[in-house]
């Protein structure tokens, strides 16, 4: 009489686990569970080239945004004794590598001049004054403090 109990028990979760299996193999979706798995695969796979795809296209921006102007720096001053008000300025703008360029407006009286000089790793072949030093060094705290952001 136990014996037979035992094997009711025993048949009543051999079908149970049955069904699960079944299920597990066909899925919710009526799906066999290897259908799934290749499906899934496949999924991934396409994953991976758009991932890839990303990656090179993150490269060429940032290759990109290294020749772009990253950092501003604008100096006021009086050029000439006789001139107040700070009329004159140097504007710096240079790329994340340090390179750009500075433009100098120097105001008087009678008349207006106007430089360029270019800029390679922070610096000029061209002799600086202090104010276009001191638009470079602006233009570069600029650059650090928006990469910080």
């Amino acid at each position: 009489m136990v014996l037979l109990v035992f094997m009711m028990v025993v048949s009543v979760n051999l079908l149970s686990l049955r069904r699960r299996y079944a299920l597990l193999f066909r899925g919710a979706s009526g799906q066999d569970l290897e259908s799934i798995v290749v499906g899934l695969v496949s999924e991934i796979s396409a994953l991976q080239t758009k991932v890839f795809s990303l990656e090179e296209q993150h490269k060429d921006h940032d290759a990109l945004l290294d020749s772009v102007v990253a950092g501003v720096g604008v100096v006021r001053f009086s050029a000439f004794e006789n001139v107040g008000g700070d009329q004159s300025f140097v504007v710096a703008l240079l790329n994340r590598r340090g390179d750009g360029v500075v433009f100098t407006s120097l105001f008087g009286t009678n008349e207006s001049r106007f430089y360029a000089k270019p800029i390679k790793g922070k610096t000029s072949d061209y002799n600086l004054s202090e104010e276009e030093v001191l638009a470079i060094d602006r233009a570069v705290e600029a650059m650090r403090k928006s990469a910080r952001a």
